[in-house]
């Protein structure tokens, strides 16, 4: 199989090879006689569609390229591919659901450059724009999303921020006559009425509803999305659909009863939505309603799009284990598994012995942290094991409740060596308050936008008189300097290795501030004093109105008052240090 399998992959290089130098029949051909010696791979069938749309079957196109999300459902670039055909089949809905599909599994410059496409189609350019923004947003060099925005613009009356969005354009790339050509007619367009815009009371499709509803939630518009979901519900009253994203958008703009009740009305219309009862104990859970949150949150297991593996060695159901050997493997992002290792000690109680997976940013730090009987690699080939479970169930299976969250706090410590390392640098700021700064999670959350901040938002900290060291690890398309803001903050991040070297930094500090993201999660876990910048719809775990966390003692909680309105709780932040000062 080995020289077989080479011999397929330099043919598929040679194919894509033509097929990015323009040459489509050379690559057809290719493509087809991989695909006669391998009628499934998948690949090839998604470039053999995507080479006959780009020469006009765009039937042909979308046969070929659904065959292979049949095999690789998880593929980004079919949905988009695909999504670009039935755009130019007239098929608008469906384009623009097919493009959100693929946005669940990679959001980024190009897939909003593709949803803003769809949009213009179907006359919501405000919308359009807003996603040709987030597409610069994620990639400023992004040339195509510059000229389709200068476009937007100046179809919309705005023909001077059309010429500075085409004369940026042109610097990125200046040997590309397209961005002068359009500023051209920008200011021969000046003066015309904007194009005619979408009036979503028109709109008889409820399908295309729900595929705007996803479409603004995306964009943050939520006001719009929830308008088109209810005017999907309008318009086909017995489909749950709906309702479940009115769920989700509700819980968004902080409206939890109405939240619930659309779930619970999706579930009422369709009892086997998972959708509905994941989103309703998410709800539970934010209200501390545990015993009914986390029978619900289980529910995950059930949606599609559920990330890992179903095994089958049979899942723990929290009985004693008397020596048999569990795997417990992470399930989300870095701070899921940072907050749930706190239950490893219970495991072993009852007697388990533990295989564990970790993300690889975090394998040195838990190493040094956590006992369990074997470290191991998901990606790789698993030992033996009796019974399994996420990291992320073992609250459901314990039966865990508000008194009985497992504390013992610390229980992750920054290895030595790397305390004493941090330790030498910062020395020669030990007359001052340190503090360290994350300010924006990991680009492509579905909630990043509502959660992140800029390091510009955090400017007034800069009259504590305390220095600011970064632990922004995820580089956010802003700057991370603090000379726009007056702040002293020092950035080592670039000598970061993984999380280990987090906590060894975190470790010397006084305070660390945070939004909603892993380190907020690392620094509780280390017993550091850490406070917490919350968006007004928080994360279920940070629960409603507190000011502390059950989860994390040294934790303070500091949330918004209002929808992406970060100056209130930044102004509480100076004045918590200030008396701190004091003290």
């Amino acid at each position: 199989m080995g020289s077989q399998t080479m011999t397929l992959a330099q043919a598929m290089a040679i194919a894509v090879g033509h097929h990015q130098a323009g040459r489509l029949a050379e690559a057809e051909g290719i493509y087809r006689q991989i695909l006669a010696q391998n009628p499934k791979e998948a690949d090839a069938l998604q470039l053999l569609g995507t080479a006959l749309g780009q020469k006009g079957d765009l039937k042909g196109a979308e046969e070929l390229i659904r065959k292979s999300l049949e095999i690789r459902p998880e593929s980004a670039n079919a949905y988009f591919n695909l999504g670009e055909f039935l755009r130019r089949m007239g098929r608008t809905g469906e384009a623009l659901a097919t493009v959100l599909e693929g946005m669940r599994y990679r959001p980024g410059a190009a897939a909003y450059d593709n949803m803003a496409a769809v949009l213009r189609d179907l006359k919501c350019d405000e919308a359009a724009i807003d996603a040709l923004k987030m597409a610069i947003k994620f990639d400023p060099q992004y040339v195509p999303a510059f000229v389709n925005l200068g476009v937007a613009l100046s179809e919309n009356g705005r023909t001077e921020e059309a010429i500075s969005v085409f004369g940026r354009a042109a610097a990125l790339r200046p040997g590309w006559d397209e961005p002068r050509r359009q500023m051209e007619i920008a200011r021969s367009r000046a003066g015309t009425l904007p194009r005619e815009r979408l009036a979503l009371a028109e709109v008889m499709d409820a399908r295309l509803c729900i595929a705007l509803s996803g479409a603004f939630t995306h964009l943050h518009r939520y006001e719009d999305a929830i308008a088109a979901a209810r005017r999907a519900s309008e318009l086909r009253p017995e489909m749950s659909d709906p309702h479940i994203n009115l769920g989700w958008l509700y819980s968004l703009v902080g409206r939890l009863d109405d939240a619930a009740a659309a779930c619970e009305r999706a579930i009422e219309l369709n009892p086997g939505d998972a959708p509905a009862y994941l989103n309703l104990g998410v709800i539970r859970l934010s209200q501390g309603d545990f015993a009914r949150g986390w029978e619900l949150y289980e529910y995950r297991k059930k949606c599609r799009g559920f990330r890992f593996a179903r095994y089958s060695e049979p899942e723990w159901d929290g009985r004693p284990l008397n020596g048999k050997r569990i795997l417990l493997w992470f399930e989300q992002g870095l701070g899921d598994t940072i907050q749930f290792l706190r239950y490893l000690p219970r495991v072993e109680e009852l007697g388990g012995k533990i295989v564990l997976a970790v993300q690889p940013e975090l394998r040195r730090l838990v190493e040094g942290s956590v006992k369990v009987d074997e470290f191991v690699d998901m990606a790789g080939k698993l030992p033996g094991f009796d019974v399994q479970c996420s990291l992320l169930s073992l609250p459901t299976v314990m039966g865990t409740r508000m008194e009985t969250i497992p504390g013992g706090i610390p229980y992750l410590n920054a290895p030595e060596e790397l305390v004493k390392k941090w330790k030498g640098r910062i020395e020669s700021y030990s007359g001052q308050m340190r503090v360290g700064l994350a300010w924006a999670g990991r680009p492509g959350h579905i909630n990043d936008a509502n959660r992140s901040m800029t390091l510009k938002d955090l400017a007034p900290l800069a009259d504590s008189g305390a220095v600011f060291f970064s632990l922004q690890k995820w580089k956010t398309g802003s700057s991370n300097s603090g000379a726009e803001t007056g702040m002293n903050i020092i950035d080592w991040t670039e000598d970061f290795a993984d999380m280990a070297d987090t906590a060894g930094l975190i470790a010397n500090l006084d305070l660390v501030i945070a939004v909603d993201t892993a380190v907020a999660h690392l620094a509780g876990a280390m017993g550091k004093r850490v406070w917490v910048l919350l968006p007004k719809a928080a994360d279920w775990r940070w629960m409603l109105e507190r000011e502390d966390s059950p989860w994390y003692p040294t934790m303070r909680l500091f949330r918004q008052e209002k929808l992406g309105e970060w100056k209130g709780v930044v102004g509480r932040v100076v004045e918590g240090m200030v008396a701190m000062e004091e003290l």
